[in-house]
């Protein structure tokens, strides 16, 4: 990512999530972290932005993070 793009993600409150790394990468504690502190995130369940306009299959990090937010039902994403 170029310093301009990354400026605007760091601006924008954006947590990167490294493909392959699995459930217990630092950014899905803080994620959680996030949301039971009565604060938001923006997840795409699916795992990646579509480019045909079809949901794909859901990935297991977006329950994972509700589930240790301890958050609750109210914070369940809208697909």
């Amino acid at each position: 990512t170029n310093k301009l793009l990354s400026d605007y993600f760091q601006n924008g409150k954006v947590l990167p999530i490294e493909r392959g790394k699995g459930l217990h990468q630092p950014t899905m504690g803080a994620m959680s972290g996030r949301l039971a502190a009565g604060d938001w995130v923006h997840v795409f369940p699916e795992g990646k932005i579509s480019k045909t306009q079809k949901l794909g299959g859901m990935k297991w990090g977006t329950a994972k993070i509700l589930c240790e937010s301890g958050g609750p039902a109210s914070r369940e994403p809208v697909v």
